[in-house]
């Protein structure tokens, strides 16, 4: 969208984790954020406010297509060297007919955290797994990136 220069990727520096830098407020950085995890497989199962957390499920097969496209390409330009398993988003594929019930978990859901600190003068969005710890830099970006580009 039209706000994309308010949202910088930083990648993993010394100590690090990637994040993205959003130059907003914290109320309106949380809630761009909450919208960017609420659309395109992306799914906000509990979230804290007061903590700066999202607890996020993603399922590839109930993204939309563009997104899957999108997420292809992300994925590829992440880690160029081919990966001893298959990526995220090679089994999209076969998707069934999904009901849109709750209890209809899709095969392919991922979990993670999104995690938003107060910076100096934006605010710092990072990803960690389902159990809170650190994720791997390139995991991290491909997620960080999917957020960047799903925001309204």
């Amino acid at each position: 969208g039209s706000g994309d220069s308010k949202v910088a990727l930083l990648s993993a520096e010394a100590g690090q984790d990637p994040s993205l830098a959003i130059s907003l407020d914290y109320a309106r950085a949380w809630a761009s954020v909450g919208g960017a995890l609420s659309r395109n497989g992306f799914h906000v199962d509990d979230m804290n406010r007061e903590g700066g957390q999202f607890f996020v499920s993603f399922s590839a097969s109930k993204a939309s297509k563009e997104m899957r496209a999108a997420a292809a390409r992300i994925a590829k330009d992440e880690t160029p060297e081919p990966q001893q398993e298959p990526g995220v988003f090679s089994s999209i594929g076969n998707t069934f007919g999904l009901g849109e019930d709750e209890d209809d978990k899709p095969d392919d859901l991922e979990t993670f955290q999104v995690h938003m600190l107060k910076d100096d003068d934006a605010v710092r969005v990072m990803v960690r797994d389902a159990k809170g710890n650190v994720m791997a830099p390139a995991e991290a970006g491909k997620w960080l990136r999917l957020i960047r580009a799903n925001r309204a």
